[in-house]
């Protein structure tokens, strides 16, 4: 499994490699479930291509030779710094998104209010989400993404009037309550201004039982783990408040309480934002009560990598599992000469972090994973 990163023009134009030819150190990608692929490089200031990536508009694509097909990003490059120190030649360094963090600066219902369905007529969330970014492409300018219709459905509401609002947040609000839905940016190659898929799912993934990591003993096949656990996104009283809230409108405040986690925990209250119709309000509320009632708990572990991942026991990200994939996870540690079971479970993929050496291969993996 080998990485590649190639520069290209807006427009598909091909720029250069940024690969051990050139001067590039630090190559990193970040993938994700519903949230953006990301990627970060830097180059030495004196390398040809710094020039051209400081002065014009640019995408990166990232290559993964173990997938087909093997485009895994064709992302925007949105900042770089320029570091120096110890008057030696400085490096620029460049961080790089997919077309998710353009839809945050994008507004539906410029010229008119933005509403689809209706209580009588509801419409799967999917569907809305395909509605907005074409919306968005229309009326707010090309976004290099295309609307697919739902890959798997999830439920139906309706939503709107809407002004001048962020088409990730309207799309993202749709997909955070309990029938939501989980989306994908998938990259192409560059035809007639778009460069990406955009597809939701009413559930994305599947259970690998064959992708399973194991610490301390079994297949040894992970290096080190952490398991970071925390209360501070904790709630179990959550409120959505209506527009206009107190004095503009009718509707009531949404809530959702969970008793139980409040006997336990004490409670823990929180108002979540979103211009949404009372029944959107509290599927909303529902959601973030039924998933933030405990305390926060995920596994974020390191995979031993073996040069070329030509050792059968580690599973290979993007053949053997992917985001959004369930795996197995055992984890057991020597306690007085005992082994002791930390964790025997399945956990499913949130976020794959990948650092590239020199050659193109894996030189470390981050897979975080949890229960929710």
């Amino acid at each position: 499994m080998a990485y590649r990163f190639e520069a290209s023009t807006l427009t598909g134009q091909p720029l250069g490699a940024i690969d051990r030819f050139s001067t590039a150190t630090a190559r990193q990608v970040t993938f994700g479930l519903s949230r953006p692929t990301t990627c970060a490089f830097a180059l030495r200031l004196d390398d040809e291509l710094v020039g051209v990536l400081q002065r014009e508009p640019c995408r990166i694509r990232v290559y993964d030779s173990a997938r087909t097909p093997p485009l895994v990003g064709h992302l925007d490059l949105i900042d770089d710094e320029e570091v120096g120190g110890e008057g030696g030649l400085g490096t620029v360094q460049f961080n790089c998104s997919d077309q998710w963090w353009l839809l945050a600066k994008r507004y539906i219902g410029r010229s008119a209010t933005f509403s689809n369905g209706t209580a009588l007529a509801p419409v799967e969330r999917g569907t809305i989400a395909k509605a907005i970014l074409d919306n968005t492409n229309t009326n707010a300018g090309e976004t290099g993404l295309r609307s697919n219709a739902s890959v798997v459905a999830a439920g139906a509401t309706y939503v709107g009037p809407w002004w001048f609002k962020p088409a990730a947040e309207a799309i993202s609000e749709l997909a955070s309550t309990l029938d939501g839905f989980e989306w994908v940016i998938d990259p192409i190659e560059y035809d007639a201004g778009k460069v990406g898929d955009f597809k939701t799912y009413g559930v994305l993934g599947t259970y690998q039982e064959h992708a399973s990591f194991e610490y301390g003993h079994g297949r040894h096949n992970v290096k080190s783990y952490r398991s970071p656990r925390t209360r501070q996104t904790q709630a179990n009283q959550v409120w959505s408040l209506p527009q206009g809230w107190p004095d503009n409108t009718t509707e009531p405040p949404a809530v959702a309480t969970d008793l139980e986690s409040v006997a336990k925990w004490m409670r823990i209250e929180d108002v979540v934002p979103g211009d949404l119709t009372l029944q959107l309000r509290q599927q909303l509320v529902n959601e973030h009560v039924r998933v933030r009632r405990e305390p926060r708990k995920l596994w974020s572990f390191e995979p031993i990598l073996q040069a070329g991942d030509t050792d059968t026991r580690v599973p290979v990200f993007g053949v053997d599992y992917d985001v959004g994939d369930l795996v197995p996870l055992r984890i057991k540690v020597r306690v007085g000469g005992e082994l002791v079971t930390r964790f025997d479970g399945v956990v499913r993929v949130f976020q794959v972090n990948v650092t590239i050496d020199a050659e193109g291969n894996v030189q470390s993996q981050t897979v975080v994973a949890g229960s929710e």
